[in-house]
């Protein structure tokens, strides 16, 4: 009788710890389908308020576009599309919220179609500065100078042989002008460049 009720006691464990593992599997299984579904529809809830207009293009920054969404669970966050890898992610505060794995690919190609219909033009508006890539507007808020202005400096425009050769002489003096300088108003009126001319014409007779 003992050895019956310890026998039956075994394959109640072996049974109820069977049936936990089960049991713990399955509530896995269903949180995990629970989080799939609510990421799903965070994204479905972003391309919905891209489409209908309900976003703010943010920024570029290289090949990253930032779009600013409010949803409804979650307020404000940002849509970060990465336009290198075709992919979107979704933050709050500087925090992942959600990145695009284990969602459609249908729906994230219509959340980038979507916002290259509406922003097209924003996306496209840089400057490229030392390497890196601007969005135009928000680089001249930031820096308070027209980028146009700033890429003459770092990327000047390169004249024709006609012009430099032009430019050329106009740096060159003539010595009877430079005389003609010193005799009406004294040496110390030459500029830097027509005293170095000078030094060097003078130089050059001495020779």
């Amino acid at each position: 009788m003992i050895l019956y009720l310890i026998l039956v006691f075994l394959i109640g464990v072996s049974v109820g710890g069977y049936l936990s593992k089960k049991l713990a599997i399955k509530a896995l299984k269903l949180e995990n389908e629970r989080h799939n579904l609510e990421k799903k529809n965070q994204f479905l809830e972003v391309l919905s308020k891209i489409k209908t207009g309900k976003s703010k293009f943010k920024t570029r920054v290289n090949d990253t576009v930032y779009i600013e969404v409010e949803l409804e669970n979650l307020g404000q966050i940002d849509v970060i599309y990465l336009m290198d890898k075709n992919d979107i992610a979704l933050f709050k505060e500087a925090k992942c919220l959600n990145t695009s794995d284990s969602i459609q690919s249908e729906i994230i190609t219509e959340i980038i179609a979507n916002i290259y219909r509406i922003y097209n033009q924003k996306i496209n508006d840089i400057v490229e500065i030392l390497g890196f890539t601007f969005y135009r507007e928000e680089f001249e808020r930031t820096f308070r100078v027209k980028a146009d202005d700033l890429k003459k400096v770092f990327d000047p425009v390169i004249e024709s042989e006609v012009d430099q050769i032009n430019i050329e002489n106009q740096k060159k003096f003539d010595i009877d002008d430079i005389l003609d300088k010193i005799s009406a108003t004294g040496i110390a009126s030459l500029t830097i460049e027509e005293r170095i001319f000078l030094d060097n014409y003078s130089n050059e007779k001495r020779n």
